[in-house]
């Protein structure tokens, strides 16, 4: 394996990984065992990281996972058998979540700005700078593995200090963590069409993407991320995201830890994406704000409990929302976990819309 690492370097036009090559680099950057980099596996730098990493994950799927695994099949299971793809709008890397709340999806779209480079050559990197690389990649994973989220700043701080950057190497290392192969990696944009088109590099204009092929969990996958502006005077310029998606199938949308930036009227067009397109959605409250979801359409459930904003974001609270679980709706229902910015189990909410029999999305999306 150490011998072909150089292979991962993909540049324009350069050469590319096979499956065995990209599983390895998961397994690596995941802190598993796995063949080969044994240079790399030998260094105290690596050993932290893979214990520490195998402390964090232990934890995550023997608590919160596990129990979003059941509540998930309990509340979710006719979701489930007709959503086959899930977009993740505002996500950061967090594979994690996407495919722990929906473990049977054929694709995952996530988008966020930060964006996904190439891995450089990994041979080529001394150990020093594996030191600082494994740092700086698992500074933010622990984040999302313990709190549910990821801050963006300190991502692009440690992005910023280290050979592995963007978001690439965690969804890589979230892949093999949640005991999926890694096939192969390119980049990809979006076509006139809708479609996904492989890029010949890793430049080009927006929107920048990856395709993941993976295999495990029921099968084959592809999971998308996209370096994208989500706002209205960037979407307004294409659109690629109500084309890309449409193509795909039937889907949900899953959004926590948003910003509340559809809160906002300068993200109307995601919000029309995600409302118009979505046969189900799953949020906490920093998606679509509670006015947004037209009870004719929206049949909503809603879980755990709502005690207002953190005090950065107070001026996105909402009253109506607090009502709600004050009356002692019946549509409020327990939960055992926490996710998103409340990620406390008794400050966690969640609320699931389906749209109503007989108002299924159009074939053919139109962004507003």
């Amino acid at each position: 394996m150490a011998a072909v690492a150089g292979c991962l370097l993909l540049s324009g036009g350069g050469p590319r990984a096979s499956a065995e090559d990209w599983d390895g680099v998961a397994r690596l950057l995941a802190g598993m065992p796995g063949p080969g980099f044994e240079s790399v596996r030998a260094g105290r730098a690596w050993a932290e990281h893979a214990a520490e990493m195998e402390r964090a994950w232990s934890r995550f799927a023997a608590g919160r996972q596990a129990k979003i695994r059941a509540w998930s099949a309990a509340e979710m299971g006719d979701i489930h058998g007709r959503c086959g793809v899930v977009f993740y709008p505002f996500s950061g890397p967090d594979l994690a979540h996407a495919v722990t709340f929906f473990p049977r999806a054929g694709a995952y779209v996530l988008c966020a700005l930060e964006p996904a480079e190439p891995l450089p050559d990994l041979r080529a990197m001394s150990g020093g700078e594996w030191a600082v690389a494994l740092a700086a990649m698992r500074a933010p994973m622990m984040t999302a593995i313990n709190y549910t989220y990821f801050i963006t700043k300190d991502m692009r701080r440690d992005f910023g200090r280290s050979n592995l950057k963007g978001n690439l190497p965690p969804l890589l290392a979230f892949s093999a963590r949640l005991g999926i192969r890694v096939e192969s990696v390119e980049p990809v944009g979006v076509g006139g069409d809708g479609s996904a088109v492989a890029r010949p590099g890793w430049g080009g204009g927006a929107p920048r993407g990856i395709r993941l092929r993976l295999r495990g969990g029921g099968g084959a996958k592809e999971v998308y991320y996209f370096s994208a502006d989500l706002g209205d005077g960037a979407m307004g310029k294409d659109g690629w995201a109500a084309r890309f998606l449409a193509g795909l199938g039937t889907r949900v949308t899953f959004m926590k830890s948003a910003s509340y930036l559809m809160h906002e009227s300068y993200f109307s067009r995601v919000r029309s994406v995600v409302l118009d397109g979505s046969a189900a959605i799953l949020q906490d409250d920093s998606g679509i704000p509670l006015s947004g979801f037209d009870p004719w359409r929206w049949d909503l459930r809603f879980y755990g409990n709502y005690r207002g904003t953190l005090d950065m974001f107070r001026q996105y609270y909402q009253p109506e929302l607090r009502g709600i679980f004050d009356r002692a709706d019946s549509r409020v229902h327990p939960l055992g976990f926490g996710v998103g910015y409340k990620y406390r189990p008794e400050e966690t909410v969640l609320i699931l819309a389906r749209r109503r029999s007989g108002d299924a999305p159009p074939r053919a999306e139109r962004v507003r």
